[in-house]
């Protein structure tokens, strides 16, 4: 007797593949036991099934390495408590390197790895061929070895995730399609589906590739891309057996690991097919693509390359299947946008078995109000409303894969996709030598190349000496603008930060959640009608939605996005304060965190006195007048020493002066006291500064800080200082004193001085 549909549920899961199994196992832990999960075919449908189910730990990302950790550490007590195997095998993995490059970057993986608490060792070719007899090893520098990395079979993890939860009381509903949802007053209270409704409280969106198409029905932009995605089976070769490690190839694009006595190689391919929904027949579940040998087959000679054995194997088939990817390769996180009670889980990069911890982030946020790991860097809110659109993500999608194995360093981005949003200053910028890279949709200088000076660290040196001897100029338009207005405008914000800026100071802002975790710190400075709020790129849409979700419903108030009607130009430097005047504009007897309205050229624009001495300073002026006053400020600067400066520059200086930064130093679970906005509270652990020579590695960011050789905290922001040979990193640590400081930079432990700066909210 089929059991009655469900009417009502506290949460309703939309998606029965491992995510959506994994959000529901984990709610049903967490005590919400009315959970019903909707599926429009069977369990584990989609992409889960033909996954190729490797379980990794081996990342570059903090944040991405501590949810592969929670998915491993969660599989011992799955299996126990679902009574049934699921096909666990502890074989590791080897990631090779075929160039000094590629080791460099797995040894800083493997130092991130000691804070994390994850087991990765460097080792050579020899070891390499060892623990992989069939594999070719003499074109290698070496290999990181990942000991707890293995595989599982992407059915029977699934399966064991939903039947825990249901033992809990959790719910699935079959071949059932959403077809809507009912919303009322900004909530979602209800789901849709072709055999009724289910009013709920909350919703988690873990649809996979078909997640986009299911939030556009709320009004929630999920900007995820669906492409063909490949990897080859043969049938069975001598010498391969069940214990032989999973094995990484990121200079040739292939990965592969045993499967039935043969090999599982599969390719993370550049220029992939994007795969638009509407090609997919409505029925598809388990289903496959057609074989495409031309996308595939340039990736074989590598794979023989690297496993000879693979030239005379019999190939069984060649698998093609359908996997989503985001715009920045991280899954997407969180609550929508928009939509009080909807989450989104989606968006794994082929990496859902490996990801489904994500099931438990959004559980634990959903019901605690805070996860274990902290995900700010694969918050949904991160893109920007122009990142959502069908040829943007289709566009897109076709560098995702590959980008995976890239190795990252300053400049490095996606060539699709570019020229979203645009400074108004974009042109003069450009002809400045200005070398780009997107944030939030918007192309930001990085550095600029006047042919003086080539390459990003020469040019950075020539911009800090700008600062040092003249005056630089920064365009600081991509910053998020968003003004706070209304009879009750300050008293909202009073409510969202503790406090308004004193006498109409310019000022940061910090606003806190329940836990004392900063969910923004913008800088807040007097505004026609209230105030204006300046932050990070990435707070675009994240910014507003928090501010909305946590000012009063009946405030007469309005939060209003002026980025593109606003531009900002920064100015530092001995001769920022004469390069003013030079061009206008009235500046004497404004102290720190003053403004007024003064006149570059032709332009009238609002000045904010940003230091206490006249060499920081920001004209913030509407955007059709941008290129005026630019153009009179760079007349100005000739005889001034003025030099265009991009985000290097601008981060050198920041960690010069101390300044952390939200989404890098500090976030949602760090406190105001921890980064020295507040009074210490007998805290654990600070936001400290330091400094050491380097004349040759950089640091990248997540290296170890060391206190007596204990690993203590990460780098979370870094930078060089060309002039002085030395490089900035600043880091939430534990331990106090002066002495005893080391960096863990790619396995070498180098000292560290406390770098002394003056902290403070202006």
């Amino acid at each position: 007797m089929s059991e009655a549909f469900p009417t009502q549920a506290q949460v309703v899961v939309i998606g029965a593949g491992v995510t959506g199994c994994s959000a529901a196992y984990h709610l049903t832990r967490l005590g919400v036991k009315d959970v019903v999960v909707i599926e429009r075919n069977q369990l584990g449908c989609g992409t889960t099934w033909h996954s190729a189910g490797n379980i990794t730990l081996l990342e570059s990302l903090p944040a991405a390495m501590s949810l592969f950790r929670r998915t491993r550490d969660t599989i011992p007590e799955l299996e126990k408590e679902a009574g049934q195997s699921i096909g666990w095998r502890n074989c590791g993995r080897v990631v090779l390197a075929r160039s000094e490059a590629r080791l460099d970057d797995l040894r800083r993986i493997r130092s991130l790895a000691r804070v994390i608490g994850v087991d990765i060792e460097i080792i050579d070719p020899a070891e390499v061929k060892r623990k992989f007899p069939l594999m070719r090893t003499d074109d290698l520098v070496g290999a990181a070895w990942s000991p707890g990395d293995g595989r599982v079979n992407p059915t029977d993890i699934t399966s064991a995730y939903m039947r825990v939860a249901r033992q809990r009381g959790a719910r699935l509903v079959e071949d059932t399609k959403v077809t809507g949802f009912a919303i009322e007053d900004g909530r979602v209270t209800g789901v849709e589906t072709d055999k009724g409704t289910i009013t709920c409280e909350s919703v988690v969106l873990a649809a996979g590739l078909w997640s986009r198409r299911i939030g556009a029905m709320a009004g929630v932009g999920v900007p995820l891309y669906a492409a063909e995605h490949f990897y080859v089976l043969t049938k069975p070769i001598e010498g391969v057996t069940p214990d032989l490690p999973v094995f990484r190839d990121p200079d040739a694009l292939i990965y592969g690991r045993e499967e039935v006595g043969g090999l599982l190689v599969g390719c993370f391919d550049r220029n992939a097919k994007a795969l638009p929904l509407d090609t997919l027949p409505e029925d598809f579940a388990f289903g496959l693509l057609p074989e495409d040998w031309d996308q595939f087959g340039p990736y074989m000679p590598g794979a023989i390359e690297r496993i000879p054995a693979l030239e005379t194997a019999e190939i069984r088939t060649l698998l093609n299947g359908p996997e989503s990817f985001s715009p920045d390769g991280l899954p997407l996180i969180g609550p929508a946008p928009g939509l009080a009670g909807f989450w989104v889980a989606a968006g794994m990069n082929s990496s859902g078995i490996t990801s489904s911890a994500s099931g438990a982030v959004v559980a634990e946020w959903l019901v605690e109000g805070e996860a274990e790991i902290d995900t700010t860097a694969m918050d949904i809110r991160r893109f920007a409303p122009v990142q959502h659109g069908e040829r943007f993500l289709r566009e897109r999608v076709s560098e995702m894969p590959s980008f995976h194995f890239d190795i990252h360093s300053p400049g490095h981005d996606f060539k699709t996709g570019r020229g979203l949003r645009r400074s108004p200053l974009h042109e003069r910028m450009a002809a400045a030598g200005a070398v780009f890279s997107a944030v939030a949709g918007y192309e930001r200088p990085v550095w600029y190349e006047t042919g003086a000076a080539e390459g990003w660290d020469a040019c950075l040196g020539e911009e800090l000496a700008a600062t040092v001897t003249g005056v630089a100029l920064f365009d600081l338009s991509s910053m998020t603008k968003l003004a706070l207005t209304g009879p009750d405008a300050s008293e909202v914000l009073a409510g969202l930060a503790g406090a308004v800026p004193p006498d109409g100071l310019a000022t940061s802002a910090i606003m806190a959640n329940a836990r004392g975790g900063i969910e923004a710190a913008p800088m807040v400075l007097p505004w026609e009608g209230g105030h204006l709020l300046l932050d990070l790129p990435e707070q675009l849409v994240r910014l507003p939605d928090w501010i909305a979700r946590n000012r009063p419903a009946e405030a007469r108030c309005a939060c209003t996005d002026m980025t593109g009607g606003l531009a900002l130009i920064g100015l530092q430097g001995p001769r920022a304060g004469a390069l003013l005047a030079a061009a206008g504009a009235a500046r004497d007897g404004m102290s720190a965190g003053q403004s007024r309205s003064v006149e570059i050229g032709y332009a009238t624009a609002r000045l904010v006195n940003l230091g206490a001495r006249d060499d920081s300073w920001l004209l913030i002026l509407p955007a059709e007048m941008a290129v005026c006053a630019h153009d009179a400020l760079v007349l100005a600067g000739e005889s001034l020493g003025l030099r265009h400066a991009g985000h290097l520059a601008a981060e050198a200086l920041r960690l010069e002066a101390g300044r952390p930064a939200w989404g890098l130093d500090f976030g949602p679970t760090i406190t105001a006291a921890e980064i020295g906005l507040a009074p210490p509270a007998s805290r654990s652990r600070a936001l400290r500064t330091f400094s050491f020579p380097t004349t040759g590695t950089k640091p990248m960011g997540a290296e170890p800080i060391l206190k007596d050789g204990v690993p203590v905290g990460l780098t979370s922001s870094t930078a060089w200082l060309p002039a002085s040979g030395r490089a900035l990193v600043m880091g939430l640590v534990s331990g106090d004193g002066d002495e005893g400081w080391a960096i863990d930079l790619r396995g070498e432990e180098i000292p560290l001085q406390p770098h002394p700066v003056a902290r403070g909210s202006a």
